[in-house]
């Protein structure tokens, strides 16, 4: 259904204040600079938060170097997807919840500092409103529609509540660019329709181009064998959670013959399109916005942003209300499935870092493990490469302990499913014996006889019987009698102690029947042995 008070009917059409109403014409022109004028209007030392992915404001993010007066400024962000030069300043400070390659490749080739914030995203709303936390927040936003609102785009995430608090509080200035080649998504109208009117912002900037393009990657080998292993879980009807990446990818492909499945993902990605082309995916029956693709936030290529495009039947909601565990476990049969790094016989999971080696981000993982599995008829499945390569050398990712510093991404307690290449372990219900062979069933065969031999060492491959030696079955037997003789003796100096047993010893020796009750006691352990 068309939307009245749309100007522009698609993205990509030219921007023109005169084709608004003259009392929204007179809005826009109160709001609006040149991208230049915005930053000689900011002060020397700043903090901001600039959306994550590809609501990045790319206009503000180049143009902050064109000043060389910076004292102390620090950028909060995430999956940062441009070079940008401010990244050489030594007065710019990045700290970023979730790492992209380029913030890697600054860290450890441009020997600059970025440092990692580790919060769930659920709760970087909360860090963001923080106050003093932040003085600006920038968005890449939707020219506006007739009544002078505009619309969040492709990422609706922490922004609409932010947002929101912001305006109220005033506590930090909201610093919006338009760009006509943001589409307009829609959201539900609990959340007005992920829409924010033009007054809450300080200014407004025009910054017109195409929108960042993230190709779907193709699957290797290995992951392609991955991959096999987790569509077995994935049957018709379900509602499904995928990432970016070759595992996700090729299980995309691969569900086209699947129908009645259901989107209720963090991330949108063409993927998604291409499985609703293929007529794999209905959203009907869904117990949580029934009919409707959820996401909270999209990245791909045009094929996704043309696709979300004013399409009623997707939406982008507030990151409460898509990654909540409660929320994500009122979908039925929800199957959830990312990628980890490492794993070690414990169960635990490395998703993020390794060691202090930064790789990607907390993001939303463990809450949708932790969602799914409060589902009904839910999985959660975490993909794991068996091995991977470091300077040549092959190394396991199912590992007896996690490297010397390596945070857990998700606790042992909350694993369901690890799948490697070489297949599945369903450790959620398995004591630790039990998931240890689990595991290192679906390590790399070139690896699995040192993992047997460290799990035997520390007791983790075998159950004992134990009690196989005199000593031990006396001590047992005895422990009552211990435990007494050893309260008894608190807070004796060494001369009273020594009295103390001695007379323990005569009672002992006159206790009727010692000798024949010691032989039976004997006999009776004897049989043990």
């Amino acid at each position: 259904m068309p939307d009245p008070n749309a100007i522009y009917t698609r993205r990509g059409q030219k921007f023109d204040i005169a084709d608004y109403p003259d009392a929204v014409q007179k809005l826009i022109r109160s709001k609006l600079k040149t991208v230049d004028q915005v930053i000689q209007g900011l002060p020397r030392s700043f903090r901001f938060c600039s959306t994550l992915a590809m609501s990045q404001a790319r206009g503000f993010l180049r143009k902050l170097s064109t000043r060389t007066d910076w004292e102390d400024v620090t950028h909060y962000g995430a999956l940062t997807i441009e070079p940008y030069p401010i990244l050489m300043n030594p007065h710019f400070r990045l700290i970023s919840a979730y790492f992209s390659p380029l913030d890697r490749f600054v860290t450890e080739r441009g020997a600059k500092t970025v440092s990692h914030m580790p919060r769930q995203f659920t709760q970087l709303c909360d860090t963001i409103k923080t106050p003093g936390m932040i003085d600006y927040i920038v968005h890449t936003v939707t020219p506006p529609d007739a009544e002078g609102f505009v619309n969040l785009g492709v990422n609706c995430d922490i922004q609409w509540e932010s947002f929101r608090h912001f305006a109220q509080t005033k506590q930090t200035k909201i610093i919006l660019e338009i760009n006509s080649y943001v589409p307009w998504v829609n959201g539900h109208k609990d959340y007005d329709c992920n829409r924010i009117p033009l007054t809450w912002a300080e200014c407004i900037y025009e910054n017109h181009e195409p929108m960042p393009q993230l190709p779907p990657i193709v699957a290797t080998e290995t992951e392609e064998r991955l991959a096999k292993n987790v569509l077995k879980y994935i049957k018709d009807g379900d509602t499904v959670q995928l990432g970016i990446g070759g595992v996700p990818n090729y299980i995309a492909e691969h569900l086209k013959d699947r129908r009645g499945l259901k989107f209720h993902s963090e991330m949108l990605t063409d993927a998604m399109v291409d499985l609703v082309n293929a007529g794999a995916v209905d959203n009907h029956g869904k117990a949580y916005m029934d009919g409707l693709t959820v996401g909270t936030f999209a990245a791909g290529t045009d094929k996704l942003y043309d696709w979300i495009d004013r399409n009623p039947e997707v939406v982008l909601l507030p990151i409460h209300a898509v990654n909540d565990p409660e929320v994500i476990g009122r979908n039925k049969r929800m199957k959830s499935i990312n990628s980890a790094l490492m794993v070690d016989l414990h169960g635990q999971v490395c998703s993020d870092a390794l060691g202090f080696h930064q790789v990607s981000g907390i993001g939303g993982q463990l809450e949708f493990v932790m969602g799914a599995q409060r589902s009904e008829g839910g999985r959660s499945i975490l993909c794991i490469k068996s091995t991977s390569k470091v300077r040549d050398r092959l190394l396991s990712n199912v590992v007896v302990a996690l490297p010397a510093g390596s945070p857990v991404t998700v606790p042992r307690h909350f694993v369901d499913a690890i799948v490697t290449e070489w297949g599945a372990a369903e450790i959620k219900h398995l004591d630790a014996i039990r998931r240890a062979r689990a595991l290192v069933e679906i390590a790399h065969p070139s690896f699995r006889s040192g993992l047997v031999r460290k799990a035997k060492a520390l007791g983790l491959w075998e159950h004992r019987p134990g009690f196989d030696t005199f000593k031990r079955r006396a001590m047992f037997n005895n422990l009552g009698y211990l435990r007494r003789l050893r309260e008894a003796l608190v807070g004796k100096t060494r001369a009273q102690r020594a009295k103390f047993i001695f007379k323990e010893i005569g009672k002992a020796m006159a206790a009727p029947r010692r000798i024949q009750r010691f032989r039976d006691f004997c006999r009776q352990n004897r049989t043990w042995a």
